[in-house]
Order: C-alpha cells, then structure tokens, then sequence
C-alpha cells in the first residue's frame, strides 16, 4: 500500500475517510436542499396518485446513500493494494443476495408496496453489508490500517487529494451522465422506454461484468509494471486483453442474434423490445469494453488528467446535447444510445492516443502524462 511504512500507511487511511465524510455531510446538505426545490413528479413523469412528499422522501434517500457508498469506498482501495481484487466484486455480491432476501421478506411482512420502504431496502442494504464487511476485514485482513480519528492529518490531505479528487470527479461525471439518462428517458419518453432501456443495458451488462473480472487484477500489475518501465510486459499485457476483447465481441453478436429468444423466455409478452436497439446497445458495448482496456491501463498509471477533463465535458456536453437532439429530431430511447455511441467512438481514439504517449518512456511531460 505504501511500502513497510504501516503507519504512514493508517494515516493516509484515516485522513481519506475524513475527508470523503467531509465531502459526503456537504453533498447531501447541498443536494438534498437544492433537490427540495426541483418538480420531481414533472422529471420524472411519475404517476399523479405518488405524492410529491412522498417522492421527495424517496430523493432523499437516493441522495443519502449515494454520498454514504463514496464514504464507504476506500476498503475496495486497500483490497486492490494488497492484490485480493475479489473483495469488491464479493462486497457486491453479499450485498445484492441480502438485497434480495430483504425484498422477499418485506413482500411478505407488508403486501402495501410501500416505495419508501422499497427504496430504503435497495439503497441502504448495499451499504449496511458493506460497512460490516469493511469492519470485519479491518478487524482481521487489513488490521494494519484501519481507520482511526488520531491517525487523521490534514497535511497529508494535498498529495491525498491529487489523484483521488481526479477520480473523484471522474466517478461524478459518469453518475451523473448515467443517472440523469435515466431522467431524460423517462421525462421525455415515458417510465415504458426506461423498462426497455434498462432490460437491454442489464443484458448486455453480463460481458460489462465477465469483462470486469477479466480486467481488474491487472490494475495493480500495470501500475507496478509502469512504475518499473517495463515497456515489453505492458505492451504484450495489452495485447493480451484485447485478444479477449474478440471473444467477448462474438459472445455480444452472438448476444444480439439470440436476444429475441431469450427476451421472449425472460419477459414473455410484458415488455417489447425493439430489435434496433439492441443491435445498437449491442454495438455500443463492444466499443465500450474496448475503451475500458484502455482506461484501466491509463487509470493504472495514474495519470487521469485527460480521462478527468474529456469526463467534465462529457457531462457539461452530453446531456445538453442530448435534449437538443430529443426536442429538434424528436429521436427516440434508440436515438439517446447512438448518441452515447456516437461519443463514445469520439473518445476511444483519445484513450488510444494516450496510452501510446504513456507506452513511450521517451515522451515529454505534457498533459497526457499528467
């Protein structure tokens, strides 16, 4: 994590947690004020018998738990530095089998289907599970750094936040894009073409996760492999990723080809499906699963400054762009996607620009080494 040096080691811990607990009061005091004045019912197109309060109470959670699971994530960190990158994806998965226990067991106990309670299950479970996992490895695998308030030094916070706040802001941006999509989709095209939406990212989501397991030990590895400029691992490492990208984009056309069978077994005659846009999400995820190879390798070496900037105008630009197109062209839930794709083919020779700057040792300092 940091060398044999344990206890500088706590203290960067202690001094991240403070700082994110920080972050997390003023985002919620902030967001939860400013959301109090925005027409939800009118954004979301929600129906007329849910009660404004109601949905605002429901906004509320989502907002809590959204700064609560920022402040809950630097245990994935330390599980990356000692190279057990299971623990994220495992975090995940004890937190989505008790989500679903809590869900049968609330249907059960109350047949009213309250949303708030709903709400307080699918947002709060995750991170009750993942503040008592964090508590057990810190009590046993990670005893070395767990957090302590007198460990916290605020001095320690300007090298702390110089890379962290690059991420952070990176990890904004994407939310943002991804959780207001939602918003843009419902308002404009009703919560039907969200169901739809939502079914065709889940499905293509499989390859997004299997790629996922596939890339995240090799985080770490990149990072000490750039750290020692070892050019010829890196290059024949990445060779070696995207060879599985072509598995994973013939199980995705093999996906796209199937979809009408297996949508038709899953949903029956409750939710329609149009075949473009499959076809087009289909697309869409094998550029996206090309440019994640290449942003865990920039990620690895820590240089984000490009990653940082290109994710600020995504989300100052995309969904403005977005709406103009939606009121102007009046496209459809398939129209957004091509945008998202269109965009992301914008960005992916960016990525790759990078990654050939940072690949050559030789390179000055410039922007895309920073």
């Amino acid at each position: 994590m940091v060398g044999d040096d344990k206890s500088l080691g706590r203290i960067y811990v202690s001094t991240t947690y403070a700082i994110l607990f920080s972050i997390a009061i003023v985002g919620i005091i902030v967001v939860g004020i400013g959301s109090y004045f925005i027409n939800w019912n009118q954004v979301l197109s929600v129906p007329a018998n849910l009660s404004p309060e109601i949905l605002y109470k429901l906004i509320v959670i989502v907002i809590c738990s959204f700064f609560i699971t920022f402040l809950l994530k630097p245990i994935s960190a330390i599980a990356y530095s000692y190279h057990k990158p299971f623990i994220d994806p495992l975090i995940s998965f004890c937190a989505a089998l008790v989500n679903l226990g809590a869900v049968m067991l609330l249907s059960y106990l109350d047949q009213s289907g309250n949303i708030l309670y709903l709400g307080l299950i699918f947002c709060f479970t995750p991170i009750l599970i993942n503040f008592v996992l964090s508590v057990v490895l810190y009590k046993t695998v990670f005893k070395d750094y767990v957090p302590k308030i007198s460990c916290i030094d605020l001095g320690e916070a300007k090298p702390l936040m110089s890379l962290s706040s690059k991420f952070f802001i990176i990890q904004i941006a994407a939310t943002i894009v991804l959780t207001t999509t939602n918003f843009i989709i419902s308002h404009y095209f009703g919560n039907e073409a969200v169901t739809e939406y939502n079914i065709v990212q889940r499905y293509f989501s499989v390859i997004i996760i299997l790629q996922g397991m596939v890339l995240v030990p090799f985080w770490n590895l990149i990072t000490e492999a750039y750290t020692k400029q070892q050019q010829e691992w890196l290059q024949k490492t990445m060779k070696r990723l995207f060879s599985v990208n072509v598995v994973f984009t013939i199980l995705i056309l093999l996906m796209i080809w199937i979809a009408p069978i297996v949508f038709k077994m899953w949903l029956g005659s409750l939710v329609k499906i149009p075949s473009f846009l499959v076809f087009i999400f289909g697309v869409y995820t094998i550029i996206f699963i090309n440019a994640s190879v290449l942003t865990t390798f920039i990620n690895g070496t820590g240089k984000v400054k490009v990653q940082m900037i290109s994710s600020v105008f995504t989300c100052l630009l995309y969904l403005p762009f977005v709406i103009t197109l939606i009121r102007t062209f009046n496209i459809g839930v398939t129209g957004i996607v091509i945008v998202g794709l269109i965009w992301s083919l914008i960005m992916l020779p960016l990525r790759y620009v990078q990654y050939l700057k940072l690949i050559d040792f030789r390179s000055r300092q410039s922007i895309w080494n920073a």
